[in-house]
């Protein structure tokens, strides 16, 4: 007579993957938290940088403008939706507009991300990096400016 209490090899084998699932879950809304947050970082060094273009007005000539629509980029922790930061140069129209292009995310048209920032990745034809190279490259890190400035 079979316990109602026996858990079977199957029902074991399902709640690993689910832990995994859930895992792997937690894994991903971290990265995007974390990028997320990085990309308000980016737009805020990017406020800060013009902080002092002013319009005739003395309104401030750089301004945040929201989000635009919430797209998907591939990462090593797979696909997230990230926002990315709209800034507005509310004094100057086309060319001569100052434009906020993000570091971090790929233009509109390339859906996917670089994933060689991820530690441990590699690019294609590349030279694995040691870790102590790696950890050393990360403790030097500097922001870019952008190029548009």
């Amino acid at each position: 007579m079979k316990n109602d209490t026996t858990i079977t090899m199957d029902t074991r084998m399902e709640e690993l993957l689910d832990a995994r699932k859930a895992l792997d879950l937690i894994a991903r809304l971290g990265a995007q938290e974390t990028i997320q947050k990085a990309l308000e970082a980016e737009k805020a060094a990017f406020l800060e940088r013009h902080a002092d273009l002013r319009l005739e007005d003395g309104h401030q000539r750089i301004v945040g403008n929201g989000f635009q629509d919430p797209r998907t980029v591939m990462t090593g922790a797979g696909p997230l939706e990230l926002e990315k930061p709209r800034v507005r140069d509310k004094g100057a129209k086309g060319e001569d507009a100052i434009k906020f292009s993000s570091w971090i995310l790929p233009r509109s048209g390339a859906r996917r991300a670089s994933t060689s920032w991820c530690p441990g990745s590699t690019s294609r034809g590349s030279r694995p990096e040691t870790s102590q190279s790696r950890s050393r490259r990360s403790l030097d890190w500097t922001p870019r400016a952008s190029p548009r400035t």
